[in-house]
This record gives C-alpha cells, sequence and structure tokens, in this order.
C-alpha cells in the first residue's frame, strides 16, 4: 500500500496529459462561449484594441468554495489577448484598478481580524466561520474618463466581472447582479470615444442587461463567457479574432427583468423567511414559466449566435424500442465561416388528462465542425420514458394517450413543429409510492398550455408493445448483509459509517483531499482509506506541497492567502517547509470551465473528454471519488451556486452529468459522486432551510436529472444536500433515500452526506444509515461515539448499519488504489 503520491522536483516540468488537458480546457471555453449580440463587428479584424474592466487582468476563472479552480498558470483576458498578437493601446485604467483592488482587500482584511482578534489558536474553525460571514466584494472599479481614451483603435472591449460561489448567494444590487452606474457609464463613454465596442460578461451566472435597451449603452457586440477556466484568456482571443466561430447556446433563460422570474419576490435573503422556500411555481420553471405566462425573456433558453448561418431539414422518424430517432440534415449556409450547431428537440403533449407544460426539451444533439456549404445527418434520440408524466391519482409514471407534438429548434423561442406522436392509451411505465412529505400547504400554480389546434402534421403512433417493461422493477435493500461485516465489533461498524482522519496509514496521501473513508479494517482486512476530492470545474488540490521527514504536510513557499490573518503569520513557520530538507509533492491539475459553461456546448461528447481527463488526473493523484458533477437545477439567478450547476432544465442536466460521469469512470478504478440530492437551489440559510415541493414538481423537474444520470451511467455515489426536503433533512429523508433512490430507481451505490451538513444539531446520525444515507462526512471520533451509544440504545438499527457499511467496501474493494 502507497503512503504517498509523490511527485519530484525533477518532474514538476509540465507533462503530456497536463498539455494535453489544457488545451481541451481552451476548446470547451470557446464552444461554451454565447455570443448574445452582434451587429457585424464580430470576428475582429484589427488587431489594435482598447481594453478595460474588471475581468480583462483580474479574470474570474472559476467559483469560491468548492468550486474553487487551481491549475498551474491561469491565462487572464489581458494575456490571452496578447498571446494572438494583440496591441493593448494603454493599460491606465486596468494599472488604476490594480491599485484600487489591493486597497479594498486590505480594508477588508482589517475589517475581518478586527473581529476574529479575540479568537484564540484552538477556536481555529469558529474563527474560519466568522471569516466566511465578511465576504469580499469583487470591486467594479472606477468609471473610464477621457485620461484613459488613449490611441486611434477603432475597437473597445470592456469585461463585466462577478464572483460568486459556495455558502452565499448573490445581491439584487448594483455591482452584482444590476451593472453599477460606474459600469453603465463606462460603456456609455466607450461608445462615444470608439466606433465599436465589444462587452463580455465574466461571470458565473446571468447579469441585468437592461443596458441593451437604451441605445446610448447597447454595445456593438454582447457575449457570455461564464468562468472559462485556467485558458479563459487564449478561448476568448479564439472567439474574438475568428479562430472559432461561436457555438454555444443559454442552458437558462436570461429575463428582461428579475422579477419575471418565478418566486423572484420570495427567494433566500430577498424573502421573509429564508428558512422556508414554498416552490409555488410547481413544474414551471426557467422557460416552461416565461411560456406559461407569455414572458419575453431578454436572451431564451438555447439562444446563441454564430459567425455563420444554418439550416435544418427534418428527415423523418422512427421508433426504436425505448426510442424514438429522429432524422434531420444540417447544412452550413454561410459563406465564410465553419462552425458547429446545436437541435434541440422539444415536445408539446396535447390532449393528456393533466395539465403540462408548453414545451419542453426531450432531445439534442450538435454537429461536428461544418465548412461552409458542407451538410451532416444527425440522429436525436428521444428516450420515451423522458416523455413521461408523473399521475399521483394513478400512481406511478404514464406515456399518457394524447398527441406529442415534435418541434425542433436551437432556442425555446424559434421552434419549428415537425411530427405528431400520437399515443393510444395510458401506458404505465413505473410503479411509485405516493411521497406523503410532499403535501405542501400552498397553492401552486397550474396553466392550462395544451393546444389542441391542428398543425396538419404527418403522424407516427408509438408501439407500447416495443417498450421494454419497468414497472415491476422494485430493488429494496439489502436482504442480508456480508459475513464479514456481521463480524464488525460495533466500535468498526460505527467507525466505517464516518469519514476517516486526514492523518494515519493504510491511506494514499494526496494533499487537498477534503476527505477519506475510515481505515480502521486496514490492519485486520488490509482495506485502506479512499481519497475523495472537490472541484465541480477540476480536481481542487493543493498544486505543491512539502512532506516532512516525520510524514507531516506543510505549505510550499506560504499558506494560502485567506489564511493569512491575525496570529496565523506569525506561526507560519510551523506550516510552511523547507524544499531543501522536505520531499516535495506537485499535484498541478486542470482548471476546467465551469459546468455551466461545459453545458452551453450542448457537446456530450466534449463532456466525455472532461470527464476521462479528469479520471486520468484522478489516477495520477490517488483520488477515487470525484466530488462532482452536481445536478441541481438554475431555479434563480442569484443562486451563489449556480456555476455548478448546468442548467434550468432537468433533461439537459442529466445526460450532460451521465456524459462526463461516463468518462470518467470509464478509466476503471475511478469515480464520481453526484451532488446535491435534492432541492439544493439557495445558499442562504442552506444548512436550516426547507425546500417545501409538490410531488409532481419534485419528480418531474428536481429529481429528473438525477435519475437520468443514474439511469445512463450509475455514478458510484451519491451525495444528500444541506437542505431539508418538506421539513426533513435529506439526509433523514427515507422517502428520498429509500423509496425513490434505492427502491424505484434501483440505485446500489454509496450514499454521503454534504460535508458537516448532519450534526447534533441539524438531523440525526443514526437515522442516516436508517434511512439510506450511508456515510457521514467528514467524520469525526464525536460522531463515532454517538453512534456507538445510538447502536446500544437501539435507536441505530444494526442491519441497516451493516448494510450501508458493506457499500461502503464495495465502494472500497473498487478503487485503483486498493491492491
Amino acid at each position: 500500500m502507497k503512503d504517498f503520491i509523490v511527485v519530484s522536483p525533477e518532474t514538476e516540468m509540465i507533462s503530456d496529459l497536463e498539455k494535453q488537458n489544457r488545451a481541451l480546457a481552451r476548446q470547451v471555453a470557446a464552444e461554451g462561449f454565447v455570443l448574445l449580440h452582434n451587429n457585424g463587428v464580430l470576428p475582429l479584424k484589427e488587431k489594435s484594441i482598447a481594453l478595460f474592466g474588471t475581468g480583462a487582468r483580474m479574470t474570474v476563472y472559476g467559483g469560491t468554495g468548492s468550486g474553487e479552480t487551481k491549475g498551474r498558470q491561469k491565462v487572464s483576458i489581458e494575456q490571452g489577448l496578447k498571446n494572438s498578437g494583440a496591441i493593448i493601446e494603454s493599460t491606465l485604467w486596468l494599472d488604476e484598478f490594480d491599485a484600487k483592488y489591493n486597497r479594498e482587500r486590505k480594508l477588508w482584511k482589517e475589517d475581518v481580524e478586527e473581529h476574529i482578534k479575540g479568537y484564540h489558536l484552538w477556536n481555529v474553525m469558529d474563527m474560519f466561520r466568522e471569516i466566511d460571514k465578511h465576504h469580499f466584494v469583487f470591486p467594479v472599479g472606477d468609471a473610464i474618463t477621457e485620461k484613459h481614451i488613449k490611441g486611434k483603435c477603432n475597437t473597445a472591449i470592456y469585461i463585466i466581472a462577478r464572483q460568486a460561489g459556495e455558502g452565499g448567494d448573490r445581491k439584487l444590487e448594483a455591482g452584482d447582479y444590476y451593472l453599477s452606474q460606474v459600469e453603465v457609464d463606462s460603456i456609455r463613454l466607450l461608445k462615444n470615444s470608439y466606433k465599436q465596442v465589444v462587452v463580455m460578461i465574466n461571470s458565473g451566472g446571468s447579469v441585468d442587461c437592461s443596458f441593451m435597451d437604451d441605445e446610448d449603452t447597447r454595445p456593438d457586440a454582447l457575449i457570455y463567457i461564464g468562468q472559462p477556466g485556467e485558458e479563459a484568456g487564449n478561448a476568448v482571443a479564439d472567439i474574438l479574432f475568428g479562430q472559432v466561430s461561436p457555438s454555444g447556446h443559454l442552458t437558462s433563460t436570461w429575463a428582461k427583468d428579475y422579477y419575471d422570474f418565478p418566486g423572484a419576490k420570495e427567494y433566500a435573503h430577498i424573502g421573509k423567511n429564508a428558512k422556508e422556500a414554498n416552490y409555488k411555481e410547481g413544474i414551471y420553471v426557467g422557460y416552461r414559466w416565461f411560456q406559461a405566462n407569455h414572458i419575453e425573456p431578454r436572451f431564451a433558453f438555447g439562444y446563441g449566435l454564430s459567425y455563420t448561418t444554418f439550416e435544418h431539414n427534418y428527415l423523418g422518424i422512427c421508433q426504436c424500442d425505448n426510442k424514438l430517432v429522429c432524422k434531420f440534415r444540417i447544412k452550413n449556409t454561410g459563406d465564410k465561416y465553419p462552425g458547429k450547431d446545436v437541435i434541440g428537440v422539444y415536445a408539446a403533449k396535447t390532449k393528456t388528462r393533466t395539465y403540462q407544460v408548453k414545451q419542453e426539451l426531450v432531445g439534442f444533439a450538435k454537429t461536428r465542425e461544418l465548412n461552409p456549404g458542407e451538410e451532416e445527418i444527425l440522429d436525436i434520440e428521444v428516450n420515451i420514458q423522458d416523455l413521461t408524466s408523473f399521475v399521483a391519482e394513478l400512481g406511478g409514471e404514464f406515456l399518457l394517450s394524447g398527441e406529442y407534438v415534435l418541434s425542433e429548434g436551437a432556442s425555446v423561442d424559434c421552434l419549428k413543429p415537425m411530427v405528431s406522436v400520437v399515443v393510444n392509451e395510458d401506458y404505465q411505465v413505473k410503479k411509485m409510492e405516493s411521497l406523503a412529505s410532499c403535501q405542501v400547504n400552498f397553492e401552486e400554480n397550474i396553466y392550462d398550455v395544451q393546444d389542441d389546434q391542428d398543425l396538419n402534421l404527418p403522424q407516427m403512433v408509438i408501439d407500447t408493445s416495443l417498450l421494454c417493461k419497468d414497472v415491476e422493477k422494485h430493488v429494496s435493500q439489502l436482504e442480508e448483509p456480508s459475513d464479514m461485516v456481521k463480524e464488525l465489533s460495533d466500535n468498526e461498524l460505527c467507525t466505517m459509517l464516518a469519514g476517516g482522519p486526514v492523518v494515519s496509514y493504510g491511506y494514499v496521501r494526496t494533499p487537498g483531499t477534503v476527505g477519506r473513508t475510515s481505515n480502521i479494517l486496514w490492519d485486520k482486512y488490509k482495506l485502506p482509506s479512499i481519497n475523495m476530492a472537490d472541484g465541480p470545474a477540476g480536481l481542487n488540490l493543493i498544486p505543491q506541497s512539502l512532506i516532512t521527514k516525520r510524514g507531516m504536510e506543510k505549505s510550499y513557499q506560504h499558506l494560502p492567502e485567506n489564511w493569512s490573518f491575525g496570529f496565523l503569520p506569525k506561526l507560519e513557520w510551523l506550516a510552511v517547509g523547507n524544499p531543501k530538507k522536505d520531499r516535495m509533492v506537485c499535484q498541478f491539475t486542470t482548471a476546467f470551465p465551469c459546468t455551466t459553461v461545459r453545458a452551453q456546448t450542448w457537446n456530450r461528447e466534449l463532456q466525455y473528454r472532461v470527464g476521462a481527463a479528469v479520471g486520468q488526473e484522478m489516477q495520477k493523484f490517488g483520488i477515487t471519488l470525484w466530488l462532482a458533477p452536481a445536478i441541481n437545477i438554475q431555479k434563480n439567478p442569484l443562486c451563489g451556486r449556480n456555476f455548478e450547476y448546468a442548467s434550468e432544465d432537468p433533461l439537459l442536466s442529466g445526460y450532460m452529468a451521465a456524459s462526463i460521469i461516463d468518462g470518467v469512470q470509464h478509466i476503471g478504478g475511478v469515480g464520481v459522486t453526484i451532488k446535491h440530492f435534492c432541492a439544493n437551489n439557495q445558499e442562504t440559510e442552506r444548512e436550516y432551510m426547507s425546500a417545501n415541493i409538490s410531488e409532481r414538481a419534485l419528480r418531474q423537474i428536481y429529481l429528473k436529472g438525477f435519475e437520468i444520470a443514474i439511469r445512463e451511467s450509475e455514478p458510484w455515489s451519491v451525495m444528500t444536500s444541506y437542505n431539508k426536503l418538506n421539513g426533513t433533512y435529506t439526509a433523514n429523508n427515507r422517502e428520498l433515500l429509500i423509496n425513490v433512490l434505492r427502491k424505484e430507481w434501483g440505485y446500489k451505490g454509496v450514499v454521503m452526506t454534504d460535508w458537516g451538513a448532519i450534526t447534533k444539531d441539524k438531523g440525526d446520525y443514526y437515522q442516516c444509515a436508517d434511512n439510506g444515507n450511508d456515510l457521514i462526512m467528514p467524520g469525526d471520533n464525536s460522531v463515532v461515539k454517538q453512534l456507538i451509544e445510538d447502536l446500544k440504545a437501539g435507536r441505530l438499527n444494526k442491519t441497516s448499519a451493516q448494510i450501508s457499511v458493506d457499500r461502503i467496501l464495495k465502494l472500497v474493494r473498487n478503487s485503483n488504489f486498493v491492491k
């Protein structure tokens, strides 16, 4: 058993894997950027530019918290433009912003130190919790003035940057969701000073784009680049100068007015009670809401422009067992630029027995790069199970009798009807037990959007006799624990139910892991612990560490900036190693674009390649479980973790997640942890709030992406969320974890808590194993002690505990690092 994954200083040079992954990160970023507006100025013809805005030099590459990105070297937008040969006429504004940033950072640090100066060393965790309460707000910079306008170039580029992350939501205020007056005035001045102005939005989520309504502030081009990862600047240059034609499409609706979003006035910190989130909009989330209420969005779901044009020709449809296959011919009708195009297939369910949404995505695909005049024949599969509706009174999931009008288009606001699919009688796809906890005490929105007009479309009838029956699928928990687990002592059993220690024997050491399983069975069975790593945009490991001769992990050169408060710098010698004496550990992982940018590619093959790249890095650095991807719904644009999530649409979220899972797990010996199960749609009061959702909305919106990912790709583990679901913490929720996840979906993998989600003040340890949550993370001696007490008192069912440990041990044995 290895005790270290060590890379010596002699091998610090960039590896072939790192080079390959960096090139992939650049490709994904460029393909995930969304061109929102272009009056013909892009791609740029001249290399001389004026560059302004907070994200130009201090580009936001990824989010904060678990979504933080590492990477060996990150390319800012400024540097990427220079790399492409661009000439930046003046850096005066950028230099002044650097100084402003440093001043504001210093003031923030001094304020935090004032709040924590009474803390002692043994209160370090409380101290960091206090630090977390005082978020550093990324400044927007001062106004651009005449003194900054220099040179004779024709083009100005302005970067609007926003930062967000775990533990807090964005604010509905200037400088965050809204542009500040400084930013608006700066755009206006640039419009008056340059022939053409390009604005880029460098943010984990949407911002208000009211500046587009005023001719004085409307730029000539607008691009959403999200959080682009380590190759941000190079990818931006690829798009601006036409090396790559934009092919990204939005995965969430951008509204003209924030209050057009469902539940906008009640969301998180904006509402009266952040601990009670009533999902009154029901199944009408995102574009479903906008369509039902006839609200015109700023930019619709699926919207995205290109440098070229495409023609779609629907060729026909056929049924292959459980799938409908729609065939298209796509042609690049432009005469200058190659490009890729996206086709979405949407279903309108009409004449069915229950209320529906107007349109919903049921299939999608992306072309390869097509040269001008080139064509491609593209098949898009629609899983018939994704056409079903949950009907509570019938006790299950049904393909309802009626008409399913299938339309195609890149975005939901420009769909073209193509075929009418007919179901002659109700067909039950899955039996389901009603979830008693979903009896909500509020009135849910219901809309009559079924359209009975005759479109005179060609018809096909679904042959339900060809469908693979799933009605009798009912997988219970393991009937009997294994003989080995039955022989474990109470201490061994309860210790395995909690995460393991950071430093001990019988494990692979990987600096930066956020958790691992216990190694208590090493002496008896030679079963080690396995490592878990955060990082939805790439493994979040410490790039360089030092290991002393006594086995202590120390920092290389200095402590991270967010540790440099109060007394800690004085004790830095305790945490910082000596490169001349200690062993070097180098772990340069790839900082890929955030989940939203990756999803905006609508490219499942590209997602698979990202998964495979991460899987290779997991093998290299000793990681068994990647704590990703997240499959939660982008319900509101203010959610602080939206960048970790793919979309407002569950089908797109589920299939994009399935592709990245397949990419990781095909490597062998490494796996993923899908999260946060479920309804983690706000960060405000996330550890105490309850997401209150009706059963149909829960099943068709907030669980569907998870179900698709599990059905298609069988992830190794699932992480429950911090929040409650209809009043019960998800890690203690039997209906969610046993009835739905285990019985209905047949899931057999490990379920773990989010870090610190269950404590003595939140939920119950003993209810985790009893209700289907196997592993309590990150785990410590106090958790084990309480579980032993619960076991002796009869609160913790011993058989349930043994079944959970069996699952954990199966996971450990599947690891590449178990010999």
